[in-house]
């Protein structure tokens, strides 16, 4: 049976690893059984490398052919990724915080106003109305920052199938 997996995965990579230098010789240096290393390539199972044997596994791979460190440039590209996404999170934010200011600012003087008009029904609309405009700005930051906590806690949701 194929198992279906993710094109840049560190399980596809190990694949990649032991296909060039050999089960057998993954086994001799990282001390760990070949049930345990066939186990690392599928996504689906709890084991996982660790970075000590993928330390191992990268320098022996270069060694031998001379090219790339394929279990990093595999995790580094996870980071990258991971940290795409983090940076456009925090760029809604900001942008939102350039918002909930302005729309707050609008507010707060258009409160002053109201106070100070002596119940004019046009003045009073006006502040009803920015603030709930900032209101609205409020509660998208809200969402947002939500968002992001249970990002930093849990990770990103996964892709859709």
């Amino acid at each position: 049976m194929t198992c279906e997996r993710d094109p840049v995965t560190i399980e596809n990579r190990l694949r990649l690893v032991y296909g060039t230098l050999t089960i057998e010789l993954a086994m001799e240096l990282t001390g760990k059984s070949e049930g345990y290393l066939t186990a690392l390539t599928l996504p689906s199972r709890r084991e996982k490398l660790c970075f000590r044997d993928a330390e191992i596994l990268d320098l022996a791979y270069h060694q031998k052919t001379g090219q790339g460190f394929p279990l990093f440039e595999a995790y580094g590209l996870r980071l990258e990724t991971a940290g795409a996404g983090r940076f456009a999170e925090a760029a809604a934010i900001a942008d939102l915080a350039r918002k909930a200011a302005k729309e707050g600012g609008e507010a707060v003087a258009a409160l002053v106003d109201a106070a100070m008009s002596n119940g004019d029904p046009q003045v009073l609309k006006r502040t009803l109305r920015e603030l709930e405009e900032a209101d609205a700005v409020t509660t998208q930051s809200i969402t947002a920052v939500r968002q992001a906590l249970a990002n930093a806690r849990d990770g990103p949701a996964p892709a859709p199938d």
